[in-house]
């Protein structure tokens, strides 16, 4: 192909906005040779090794690479472990000599998914009777990631969140933990946790604990007490809980949040000095709000409410807690509506009182901006994107008035996810911005 008038720096941004689109960008990988690195990084971003036999492969193309000096390797940033389901158990051995194969070869993997992976075989595989045995050190001489920030646990079934906090235990450079989907039966013994041993291993590493700064996660589908025991045993050494961004959901989970909150509230209160994003999402009643204040957060730049609808939903106390907020940093307030119905603007909320509290934001605040999505679900008798608009305006009217920055996002949603989303999906998005 001839060469493009247009500098490279454009054309390569252009690129840029394929990066989920694969088809294109394989195709546009053989039409110009300088638009070779940058489809590669997209290419080669995200590897997801759902089989064996896609281990196999891809071992083979890092040993080409290794030979040809193509660099594939230094693409990789995110890896998704084979699958360690009951089919593979006859093959562990192959799996795991596979995974140190491979692993050795990509030293810039920062995002690691452990998804369907039977954790639980991988350590009894792993370990020995051996005085100087140490766990870590026996995970990190097959999974070698050096650079790794976070790991996210995906579809997990275990003995006890002990094995997810011996397995975190062996990448001490990791700072973010997503946990989706996670059951933990105490069927058997559970696994014990070590934490001398993971604060030795730590320590030789030249790291004093291991410091975690993001959570996100939803679905303890089988016991409140295992949520509880991980996130308490995140504050104490060898960990250190320093949270940044906090997300979570209560959808799955055998009790609500007015259960979980022994150990919410204390986090929640030990992140006061840090905490610069927030999300929840919500059931029926929200009256576990009242014992959250954000008045001490005060670095927090941006806060995301989630609300399933049903016709008997209401949320009284969604005005209260945003009128706590005293940061002056905040910059993004999103609140998400999902519903099997297009008619969302019912009387869920005290809408003179939560338009008051966003007129308080907005005045220590003069530069945030409010988003209200409308999301439907596709197949329940959908016909086109929500009309909510004119209720909304009518409903705020008071906080139009005053020049806040108001963003109606409306959607028709899919659980139909990608490589690794497991949530709702927009097929179909109109954006506004909602004037007075």
């Amino acid at each position: 192909m001839a060469p493009s008038e247009l500098p490279l720096e454009v054309q390569e941004r252009a690129l840029d906005h394929l990066h989920g689109d694969l088809k294109s960008l394989k195709s546009c990988s053989f039409i110009c040779r300088a638009w070779t690195h940058t489809t590669r990084l997209h290419l080669l971003w995200t590897i997801v090794l759902n089989t064996e036999h896609d281990a196999i492969r891809f071992l083979s193309l890092l040993e080409e690479s290794d030979q040809l000096g193509t660099g594939v390797a230094s693409g990789v940033r995110e890896l998704q472990l084979p699958m360690g389901d009951s089919y593979y158990q006859e093959h562990t051995e192959m799996t795991y000599e596979l995974l140190r194969s491979i692993s050795r070869r990509l030293p810039v993997v920062e995002v690691l998914y452990v998804k369907h992976f039977n954790i639980t075989a991988f350590m009894e595989y792993l370990w020995s009777d051996d005085e100087a045995f140490n766990l870590q050190d026996a995970i990190s001489s097959i999974l070698v990631f050096p650079r790794l920030k976070a790991i996210h646990y995906n579809y997990l079934e275990l003995r006890s969140t002990s094995e997810l906090l011996e397995f975190l235990g062996a990448f001490p450079t990791v700072s973010s933990l997503h946990a989706h989907n996670i059951s933990d039966h105490r069927r058997v013994e559970p696994w014990p946790l070590e934490r001398t041993a993971i604060q030795d291993f730590v320590a030789r590493r030249h790291q004093g604990c291991i410091t975690i700064q993001d959570i996100m996660g939803d679905n303890f589908v089988t016991r409140l007490e295992a949520l509880s025991e991980l996130l308490a045993a995140l504050t104490v050494p060898p960990f250190d809980l320093r949270l940044k961004r906090l997300g979570w959901t209560d959808e799955g989970m055998v009790a609500g949040w007015d259960d979980f909150l022994p150990v919410l509230v204390p986090m929640f209160r030990r992140a006061e000095a840090t905490l610069e994003h927030l999300e929840f999402a919500f059931r029926s009643s929200d009256v576990w709000l009242e014992h959250l204040d954000l008045a001490n957060h005060c670095r927090l730049k941006s806060l995301s409410l989630t609300f399933r609808l049903s016709s008997r939903d209401h949320w009284p106390h969604v005005p209260l807690f945003l009128s706590r907020i005293t940061s002056t940093e905040l910059r993004t307030v999103d609140f998400h509506f999902y519903s099997s119905e297009q008619h969302f603007l019912r009387e869920f909320f005290d809408w003179p009182a939560l338009s008051d509290a966003l007129i308080a934001l907005h005045r220590k605040c003069l530069t945030m901006t409010v988003t209200f999505y409308f999301c439907t679900y596709a197949g329940c008798g959908t016909t086109g994107i929500p009309d909510a608009i004119d209720p909304l305006r009518v409903r705020i009217a008071s906080v139009l008035a005053i020049g806040m920055r108001v963003v109606v996002d409306r959607r028709v949603v899919t659980s139909k996810g990608g490589l690794f989303t497991d949530g709702w999906i927009p097929i179909v998005s109109k954006r506004v911005v909602l004037e007075a």
